[in-house]
């Protein structure tokens, strides 16, 4: 079992009420079977009109073993031409 809280608190993060309201409603454990998605969104209404942003995303799926990602797509950063 892994505890989501213990983990959270123990690299320094305080979690959010957002966080918190999750960690009741599945519990604070890690089982296997369970699918996360975790998406970064930077967005800046100022820059190119609101036009434009970006998305980081990663879903997982949590095994007996540990986690594992649930796609293949690379780390690394694409570069669009202009």
């Amino acid at each position: 079992m892994v505890s989501v809280l213990s983990n959270i608190r123990a690299i320094g993060i305080t979690p959010s009420a957002q966080t918190r309201g999750a960690i009741k409603a599945i519990g604070d454990e890690l089982k296997p079977g369970m699918v996360f998605a975790f998406n970064i969104d930077f967005f800046d209404p100022k820059w190119k009109n609101g036009e434009t942003g970006s998305v980081f995303a990663e879903t997982v799926l949590i095994t007996d073993t540990g986690a594992e990602r649930m796609h293949s797509y690379p780390f690394d950063f694409q570069v669009l031409p202009a």
